[in-house]
């Protein structure tokens, strides 16, 4: 059994939330599977993408509900997340996307396992073992009752650290406020 190192990269929605952009960060991804790793990334959707959605609840209700509006967003996230992956598959990488209910995380067990350093990542381990390319669609998640949550950008970096560091992998920070590719950094820049 080949080992494959694990690159870990989260893109937030000013880095995907146009066409090129998602082809660039793919493109990123595919330089990094040719040399030989498996990907994670943690894709955040662009709430361009669901614009019509979130504009048709505000006609239907001044409040609408934070689970439903969690829903709409979780949408946003989702379809980034499957055109991240069919830009990688029109690249030649076998991708898949998944929701965190698919890898069996929960928003609850991120942070416990981030606390405790006991992450449960066998489904998404098992996932990334078949693809070289596996997408989490990361902004919404199921929490352990069943709810859901449109998790804000702190919870999506802590994720990437614990799933990093389950996974025994090497967290690629991406700007996520500005893309520029090949760029990894450590700390942000101002937007």
């Amino acid at each position: 059994m080949t080992v494959h190192r694990i690159v870990v990269r989260r893109y937030g929605p000013a880095a995907l939330h146009t066409l090129p952009l998602i082809r660039r960060a793919a493109l990123d991804a595919t330089r990094d599977v040719v040399g030989g790793d498996k990907m994670l990334i943690l894709s955040v959707g662009a709430r361009s993408l669901v614009a019509g959605p979130l504009r048709l609840a505000a006609e239907l209700t001044t409040r609408p509900s934070a689970r439903q509006r969690a829903h709409i967003v979780g949408a946003a996230d989702q379809i980034t997340a499957a055109l991240l992956a069919m830009a990688l598959h029109e690249l030649g990488v076998p991708a898949v996307s998944l929701t965190w209910e698919q890898t069996g995380l929960t928003p609850r067990s991120v942070i416990e396992g981030a606390r405790s350093g006991q992450l449960n990542c066998d489904r998404l381990r098992a996932a990334i073992e078949q693809h070289p390319a596996v997408v989490l669609a990361s902004a919404c998640a199921a929490t352990g009752d069943g709810d859901v949550w449109a998790l804000d950008d702190a919870v999506v970096e802590l994720a990437a650290i614990a799933l990093s560091r389950a996974l025994d992998a090497r967290y690629a920070v991406t700007d996520t406020s500005t893309y520029m590719p090949n760029q990894d950094r450590l700390e942000r820049t101002p937007s």
